[in-house]
């Protein structure tokens, strides 16, 4: 039960609050439990117990001295939780240091070099590339592993691809299981030794078709993005309505104009990130930048569906409610994201379309 309550509080918190951007200044210090949903949560003072959170974007570079738990598109750690880290991500960075259990669901999973991990460590993600240090047992199932980490203790990895870097170095034993021959690079180092755990996914490896669509993790990955793109759309549901009226008009009546929005929006953040990453004092913005352009990729194809909920509703399913007509666009589209070329088609299409009908703005029109 408590389990179940640590995961469902934060989606429950989106309809507490209705605050955008919601942030902790550096000199503040929160003494008791903090509740927060909005579009923005940054967290950069000191938390002196639990923070239950929930936002598109979450970004801890304070300190959190109790738990973490939080439903998030991505969320970004630079700072420190003490206490336990719970939740659910699009994408999870972790450069900073986690005190106690990590459990974490994650469409991506990366952890840079700084990366401390004091405990044990319960990941399930679609790709995972995991640095930094480890100091007790790593549980990890994934599509595809990059493991550059020192490892302190045990690690127990099941994926689909494991590649151990050049860096990689883990202390005890590394269980693992894949179909694949696992991939260790020049300097990798295993102490403890490699233990191959033969089940199911060994034994049906020569099967092209468990191999590469079971295993192999084209679904995994797909169902996970289904999920946290329908948890990411209901966040901006709730706390966005007005910017999800304004895509909508702009790609009912601006469709290929948004696309070529899209297009330059992308090349123009991206020479523009690269200007500034030149220069020292531009390296902080050129990342603020970046970290932005890679959370409206992320949730530009959300405004395209919405559009086409409307239309389709409108059209077809006057008697549906407009989340169960979402909820069925997005698992058509994510079907289709399988179909080779048809999927990635589609994925430029809706994320140029998407990313130039949020930002963009030719002309408010009535509303759909």
């Amino acid at each position: 039960m408590r389990t179940f309550i640590v995961f469902i509080i934060p989606f429950l918190s989106l309809f507490a609050e209705k605050n955008e951007i919601i942030v902790i200044e550096k000199n503040q210090i929160i003494t008791s439990d903090f509740y927060a949903s909005g579009s923005v949560i940054e967290i950069s003072g000191v938390c002196k117990k639990d923070v239950y959170v929930a936002a598109p974007q979450i970004i801890i570079d304070g300190v959190i001295e109790g738990d973490l738990i939080f439903t998030a598109g991505a969320i970004q750690i630079t700072g420190d939780v003490k206490g336990s880290l719970r939740g659910l991500a699009g994408q999870a960075l972790i450069s900073g240091t986690i005190g106690k259990n990590t459990t974490l669901a994650a469409a991506s999973f990366t952890s840079t070099p700084t990366a401390n991990f004091l405990s044990n460590i319960f990941l399930a993600s679609s790709n995972a590339d995991i640095s930094g240090t480890l100091y007790e047992d790593l549980f990890l199932g994934a599509s595809h592993v990059r493991f550059s980490a020192l490892s302190k203790n045990n690690a127990y990895v099941y994926a689909g691809n494991i590649r151990l870097g050049a860096k990689a170095e883990i202390e005890g034993f590394m269980e693992y299981s894949s179909p694949q021959a696992i991939d260790i690079q020049k300097g990798a180092v295993v102490k403890g030794g490699l233990l191959e755990k033969r089940g199911v996914a060994k034994i049906y490896s020569d099967s092209v078709v468990f191999n590469h669509v079971l295993v192999g993790s084209q679904v995994a990955a797909v169902l996970m993005n289904l999920f946290f793109t329908f948890i990411t759309a209901i966040c901006l549901f709730k706390i966005l309505p007005n910017s999800f009226i304004r895509s909508v008009n702009n790609l009912k009546n601006h469709f290929i104009k948004s696309c070529v929005d899209g297009v330059l929006i992308i090349l123009g953040t991206s020479i523009i990130g690269l200007l500034l990453l030149i220069t020292i004092l531009g390296i902080p913005i050129a990342v603020t930048l970046i970290a932005f352009s890679v959370l409206g990729l992320y949730t530009a194809k959300i405004y395209v569906l919405q559009y086409l909920a409307v239309r389709i509703k409108h059209l077809y399913l006057r008697g549906w409610g407009m989340i169960s007509v979402f909820a069925l666009l997005c698992m058509l589209y994510f079907a289709l994201q399988l179909v080779p070329y048809v999927g990635s088609i589609l994925s430029v299409i809706f994320t140029l379309a998407g990313l130039g009908a949020s930002v963009v703005i030719p002309k408010l029109g009535k509303k759909v």
